[in-house]
């Protein structure tokens, strides 16, 4: 009998393209979960270890650059080993680490292992987004990348949800099973990735065409007819990333998601201490106040991705919410004295900054050939991470505190107005990009065309 439309039969067993792309955004969750954990862990480790602004910083940023450094890694490990190898080392990692993180004593201990937390959130990153690109119809490719995003966002709410849960009901020492919680999750993605195949794009670029074609007789055939055009080709390098076809597109997602990053960073992250130190709420009524914006973002992500992005386009979003984030930054900044007012404009403004972000995930996958399409990705992935990390690093709340909350914000507002900016006059539209069509051109040395 033939297998159905859809659906593919590995060793393992079936596995529909659905369930490939469910378990790539599940690597978005437990990226997401593993870094905003932290957000809460922060109102417990802070008195705990008597942490100064510094420090508090740098264990809070660590992640970010590890995720950078190891982004950048796995990039080049993807194209060169394939998606399947590296998506099952990284979640090993995240289980290893949830559970040694319980067991830290000391804050040099929790600094190494939030930077290796970091290393294996870099490895996921651009095998997801590849993997959804290569595995996603045409039409709808917009939509299942930036799942990506939302899936992130999903994993720091459920985050801010368990910190909240275990910050009233353990107490001290909370922070400990904050971060060994990770291991649930990572233990079942662990369990269901054993199953995914290796992507049919990957296998015809290096020439195993015999395999690939063994996963594409149970793929709905768009997604096949894309995933035949890919040739055996050398394999690709940095050097090849930063050619004259590439470099423009390729520079122009890595400076835009390093912008919205570092301008978003502190107030996305501190939410929770911002909220219990400006207005005053105690830790648990913010930390519920957290994980409620973080489910605000889910939710306009959600609608962003099923009626925005595949109709209208990846620049209107992007200009739109920068514009948006950009705005409301303004009266953030005159409203220090008015709570109500100030969570309302505070989370329109941080719902916005997400937004923002929801236009990399199909920009970085759509200008790139399938042999360099994780390398060049895991640039724009390790310029987030470092826009993050730097942010963190030199904004931790009393820095926010001794700058003063007028010209932060200013600064946040008119930072997201530039970005704006940017994203309208070099922001190329490529909802109308073919995967088969980029890796046809692939040698060209012209610059890649904008989709029209």
């Amino acid at each position: 009998m033939a297998p159905t439309a859809g659906r593919l039969t590995g060793r393992d067993g079936p596995l529909s393209v659905k369930k490939i792309a469910a378990l790539c955004c599940a690597g978005g969750f437990l990226d997401g979960y593993d870094l905003l954990i932290m957000g809460s862990a922060l109102l417990l480790l802070v008195p705990e270890f008597g942490l100064d602004g510094p420090t508090t910083g740098l264990i809070t940023a660590l992640p970010y650059i590890g995720a950078a450094l190891g982004a950048v890694v796995a990039g080049r490990l993807n194209d060169r080993f394939g998606r399947r190898l590296i998506y099952l080392f990284d979640v090993v990692l995240f289980l290893v680490l949830a559970v040694l993180l319980f067991f830290a004593q000391e804050v040099w201990q929790l600094a190494l292992l939030r930077f290796l937390v970091g290393i294996a959130i870099g490895f996921d990153m651009p095998t997801g987004s590849s993997m959804l690109a290569e595995f996603s119809p045409p039409r709808r490719r917009g939509l299942v990348t930036a799942m990506m995003n939302t899936s992130w966002l999903a994993g720091g709410a459920v985050a801010a949800l368990v910190g909240y849960l275990l910050y009233t009901t353990v107490g001290e020492g909370a922070w400990r099973w904050m971060f060994l919680s990770a291991a649930l999750p990572a233990v079942i993605i662990l369990a269901a990735r054993a199953t995914l195949p290796e992507s049919p794009y990957w296998l015809r670029s290096i020439g195993r065409t015999a395999e690939a074609e063994d996963i594409e007789r149970r793929l709905p055939p768009e997604v096949v007819a894309a995933a035949q055009t890919p040739r055996a080709s050398q394999r690709g390098s940095f050097r090849d990333v930063f050619s004259r076809r590439y470099r423009g597109p390729v520079a122009f997602f890595a400076v835009y998601w390093t912008w919205q990053a570092f301008f978003s960073a502190a107030p996305f992250t501190y939410t929770a201490l911002i909220f219990s130190s400006i207005i005053l709420l105690d830790g648990g009524d913010a930390l519920l106040l957290s994980a409620s914006l973080l489910t605000a973002y889910v939710i306009f992500s959600l609608v962003c991705q099923f009626f925005v992005l595949d109709r209208f386009g990846r620049k209107p979003l992007a200009v739109v919410s920068c514009l948006v984030a950009g705005a409301t930054g303004i009266p953030i900044a005159l409203l220090q004295d008015v709570p109500v007012a100030l969570v309302v404009f505070y989370a329109i403004s941080l719902v916005a900054t997400q937004m923002a972000t929801i236009p990399f995930w199909p920009w970085s996958v759509e200008q790139l050939p399938t042999r360099i399409r994780a390398t060049g990705q895991s640039i724009g992935s390790a310029g987030n991470k470092f826009g993050l990390f730097v942010s963190l690093l030199i904004f931790p709340p009393p820095v926010i505190a001794a700058i003063g909350w007028k010209p932060m914000f200013f600064g946040y507002a008119f930072g997201f107005l530039g970005l704006a900016l940017f994203a309208a006059v070099l922001g190329r539209e490529t909802k109308d990009v073919d995967l088969s069509v980029v890796d046809a051109a692939d040698g060209d040395p012209r610059p890649a065309p904008a989709a029209h």
